[in-house]
């Protein structure tokens, strides 16, 4: 009775114990990360644009993060193929969840996909062109962090490559999705507890 009573303390200690012992190496930095980030957009059809974005993550323990990501595309009057003078902005903005993998140094892989939309804002648009069109966007990443130091960092270098697929709606009606490849880098302030 005494060795069954012995054995079932030390499987419930472990059984306890276990679970927060082997989520330590998964996320060895606070939870929050606010990264701002600058790169380029790689359309299918058309010329590249650089773009500026802000992520903010929740991390969690188990490696599994979930955030929002934001990147405002500028497309300059000689890339827009209008005869008269206009500003067009593209922004994409997606609730994204990632999964950062374990390891024993400060770089680490991470993959991860979201759902959003990418708004394309026409300012001073010709009359027969929609000054917004609002198209739905799915975001497909992998990428690199490397961390300041191992135990508890303070801020961290991203570099993302993504597939933006943006389903765009043509002039006929169609809908029809389109690779936007992005690389982006940028920095990281990681901070709560």
């Amino acid at each position: 009775m005494k060795m069954r009573s012995m054995f079932v303390i030390v499987c419930s200690t472990l059984f306890l114990v276990g679970p927060a012992l082997a989520q330590r190496p998964y996320n060895p930095f606070p939870p929050y990360e606010l990264n701002i980030h600058a790169g380029g957009l790689f359309p299918d059809e058309g010329d590249s644009h650089g773009l500026l974005g802000t992520r903010f993550m929740l991390h969690k323990s188990s490696g599994w993060g979930f955030g929002g990501n934001f990147d405002w595309v500028p497309i300059s009057d000689d890339e827009t193929r209008f005869d008269e003078d206009v500003d067009v902005n593209t922004f994409l903005y997606s609730f994204e969840v990632d999964y950062t993998f374990r390891s024993n140094n400060p770089l680490r892989f991470f993959a991860g996909a979201g759902l959003g939309a990418a708004s394309t804002r026409i300012d001073d648009a010709p009359d027969e062109v929609d000054d917004l069109q609002t198209d739905f966007l799915l975001p497909l990443a992998i990428g690199l962090k490397w961390f300041n130091r191992m135990d508890n960092p303070s801020w961290a270098i991203r570099l993302d490559v993504r597939d933006n697929i943006i389903w765009l709606e043509r002039l006929n009606g169609d809908t029809d999705p389109e690779n936007n490849w992005e690389i982006s880098a940028g920095f990281s302030i990681l901070f709560g507890e």
